[in-house]
């Protein structure tokens, strides 16, 4: 027979087990990697500069894949090859672009961000994402963040996010 007590355990446990929905991004990140999510300020002229360089790296991307196409069963998986045509582009732009590093300096390939961009100020933690056209207006699930013990936010920065529609 369970009492009062070990009912209010249970229950707990069984919450944290289950996704957590409707908590702030930066809430998360700072819970999890103890770093800020930094306001991107379009007024800040380097900002605005980083953005048309971030902008004109991803359609770079898109005509390299257009010529060297990526051919996955899963849209999930085209994501993880589309990751080097996108740093391969952002340093196309002149952009200091990499997989980050863990807090401890080590190279993983999963897991959130995808890549690291160095402005010499704040840096830009950028996420890679492909989606197939057929599913864009479904509620599928598009964004997936789990913790780690050496995630690869490292310091403050700035969060972005890029989507790419596949076939």
């Amino acid at each position: 027979m369970t009492n009062d007590r070990e009912k209010r355990l249970e229950a707990a446990l069984a919450q944290f087990l289950q996704p957590m929905k409707g908590i702030p991004f930066e809430v998360v990140i700072q819970a999890l990697c103890g770093a800020t999510v930094e306001q991107f300020d379009l007024d800040a002229d380097s900002n605005r500069a980083a953005l048309e360089a971030i902008v004109n790296a991803m359609r770079e991307a898109c005509r390299a894949v257009q010529t060297n196409p990526i051919e996955r069963p899963r849209p999930n998986e085209v994501g993880n090859d589309m990751e080097p045509f996108v740093i391969n582009a952002l340093r196309g732009q002149g952009m200091d672009a990499a997989a980050p590093k863990t807090k401890s300096g080590k190279g993983k390939t999963t897991g959130y961000p995808d890549v690291k961009i160095e402005t010499g100020n704040i840096p830009i933690y950028l996420e890679v994402k492909t989606y197939a056209a057929a599913n864009h207006t479904t509620t599928q699930r598009s964004f997936y963040l789990s913790p780690a013990e050496d995630h690869k936010v490292a310091e403050d920065g700035y969060h972005l996010l890029v989507g790419f529609e596949i076939e």
